[in-house]
């Protein structure tokens, strides 16, 4: 039903897709309540999406580990309230309704900002409102890095940067999705540090699908990516948005 993972303990299996654990629980299956927490060369299963689920819930919790690990079939697959120095490698996001928020949140206290997130390999897939969100909510999310990360077949919205800053994606690569990207400020006025600076996408490629881009989107860098058949929208932009060294076919289309 569900468990509450501490401090300095690491969940381990035999393998991604060869040891699974399933839960049918409308709620958060695994809370991770200390640091240095994780999961090891395994699969977490919703099996089928049931409302309310969650597969992971974390609250300000640091130096996360998930490695050879996967996530799939929840309405929501992992939700953190801020945390920091994260360490993931080859984690996988499937068939949820939202895969994964990445929030700087407050939390009644309990969470914090989102940074200093290291994932590096894995695939986001399938997911039928988001894939992946970074979000300020009410506290930063920024200084966040991902590498060779897929972003495949999702009929949401794949990428989602809602006011997030200072953001690398290197080799990372869209294929098949309704919409790849999609950039834009938050919407609290009442602060200045949830609009979008510094997102960085280095090498890598796009294919198909849709790209929207919003609000201020100041050193927005597409840099060395090969772009096919993609769909982008600028819409009250506030600043310029840089293509450097890229590829684009004659299906790309800009308005």
């Amino acid at each position: 039903t569900t468990i509450s993972l501490p401090a300095n303990v690491i969940l381990r299996g035999k393998g991604r897709g060869v040891t699974t654990i399933q839960s049918t629980s409308g709620s958060a299956v695994f809370t991770l309540t200390g640091d240095n927490a994780g999961f090891m060369f395994m699969t977490l299963d919703g099996v089928s999406q049931v409302a309310s689920s969650v597969g992971i819930v974390m609250k300000s919790r640091d130096e996360t580990i998930f490695h050879d690990f996967e996530v799939k079939r929840f309405e929501k697959g992992v939700y953190a309230y801020g945390g920091r120095y994260m360490n993931w490698r080859d984690f996988y996001i499937d068939n949820c309704v939202d895969g994964i928020f990445l929030y700087g949140e407050d939390d009644s206290s309990n969470g914090d900002e989102l940074r200093h997130l290291s994932w590096c390999g894995g695939i986001i897939s399938n997911c039928t409102t988001t894939g992946l969100t970074l979000s300020y909510e009410d506290k930063k999310c920024w200084h966040n890095h991902f590498a060779d990360i897929g972003f495949d077949t999702n009929t949401g919205t794949a990428l989602k940067v809602n006011g997030a800053r200072y953001t690398e994606l290197d080799d990372c690569w869209w294929a098949s999705n309704t919409t790849n990207l999609a950039v834009l400020d938050d919407t609290d006025t009442t602060v200045n540090t949830n609009t979008v600076v510094g997102l960085h996408f280095n090498g890598g490629s796009m294919d198909g699908g849709a790209a929207t881009l919003a609000d201020t989107c100041q050193g927005v860098i597409f840099e060395k990516m090969e772009i096919t058949d993609v769909d982008f929208t600028l819409t009250g932009l506030k600043n310029t948005i840089l293509w450097l060294d890229c590829v684009e076919d004659s299906l790309v289309t800009l308005s």
